[in-house]
């Protein structure tokens, strides 16, 4: 027999530290998976988070711009009313 099957037989507390050190790694190792999981669904969340900023910077410069163009239609009328444009 091999020493660490003496061993073994020997001492229960071995193979019983062994099976727990296996369970701790396959543990650990399901939390490495979780922990990607994670890391990529914040990635996305980000990543979606960003496209909405951007979306909703073009719409309010797009909003600005009709401000202005309004602002502008409306003081040529209120000109135009006193003869001013023509």
């Amino acid at each position: 027999m091999s020493d660490k099957t003496e061993t073994q037989a020997q001492n229960p507390f071995v193979k019983m530290a062994e099976q727990n050190l296996t369970q701790m790694n396959a543990m650990l190792d399901e939390f490495a998976k979780l922990s990607a999981q994670g890391m990529e669904h914040t990635k996305t969340a980000l990543d979606e988070s960003a496209r909405l900023s951007k979306e909703t910077l073009a719409y309010w410069a797009n909003l600005a711009g009709e401000s202005r163009r309004l602002t502008m239609d409306a003081m040529k009328r209120t000109m135009g009313a006193f003869g001013a444009v023509g």
